[in-house]
């Protein structure tokens, strides 16, 4: 009888950070709604410390002897900070073979105090418009230096799956099964435009609580970067 050939993690750095990415988010979304090791996480910051530490813990997985696999928080780039950047690099070399900058969002519906707005709209799109000038998708910004960006929102706020508010004309928002709009974007006295449409798909989960609405909803947006 013939062995079946045995599956064997790619060499290609693309696919290895696509695995742990959606592994990362799925032991961190399965923690969070179980209360497994997470009961603290209340804020961005905590959100952004413990899902920092599940990455570095899969991604060290996947490295080949002669590589590490790098995790930071707080990364500065040009005058902001990435709230979390990835990456494989060669031992002892600084330059990354293929990293990630990663935006962070947590908003709970007692926070916002009931109230909702095309500013905490603009907010989400200013991260992925963000994402798109690390990654080089925007195709002009001489600073650029990230092969891909994701971009991650966790709410108990369930207007934000079904938002649609409108700037001066156009419609945005991040309603469940659309797509990120593309139009200017005007709010907070700033405007952005996104350069790409990006699915919206959000994942509905109950936490185990005393209350039968302890619902939360997570969003992944993944900004493909322009390879060089």
């Amino acid at each position: 009888m013939i062995m079946e050939e045995l599956k064997l993690v790619s060499n290609d750095c693309r696919s290895r950070m696509d695995e742990i990415l959606n592994a990362s988010w799925k032991v961190f979304k399965w923690q969070f709604v179980n209360k497994a090791f997470v009961n603290g996480i209340t804020s961005e910051a905590s959100f952004q410390f413990h899902f920092a530490s599940i990455i570095k813990s899969i991604g060290d997985m996947y490295v080949s002897p002669k590589e590490m696999f790098y995790v930071d928080i707080e990364t500065k780039w040009n005058n902001k900070k990435i709230d979390i950047t990835c990456g494989f690099c060669e031992s002892g070399e600084k330059q990354p073979l293929y990293n990630c900058a990663i935006e962070l969002k947590f908003k709970r519906k007692r926070d916002s105090k009931g109230t909702f707005s095309a500013d905490r709209i603009f907010k989400m799109y200013r991260d992925i418009d963000y994402l798109e000038r690390e990654t080089g998708v925007k195709g002009n910004d001489k600073d650029s230096c990230y092969s891909e960006g994701r971009f991650y929102l966790i709410t108990d706020n369930s207007s934000y799956k079904n938002s649609e508010v409108e700037s001066e004309g156009p419609v945005f928002g991040l309603k469940d099964g659309g797509t990120t709009s593309t139009q200017p974007f005007r709010a907070e006295n700033e405007s952005m435009q996104l350069t790409k449409a990006y699915p919206i798909v959000w994942d509905e989960r109950k936490s185990i609580g005393k209350s039968l609405s302890d619902k939360w909803y997570f969003l992944e947006i993944a900004v493909a970067g322009v390879t060089k």
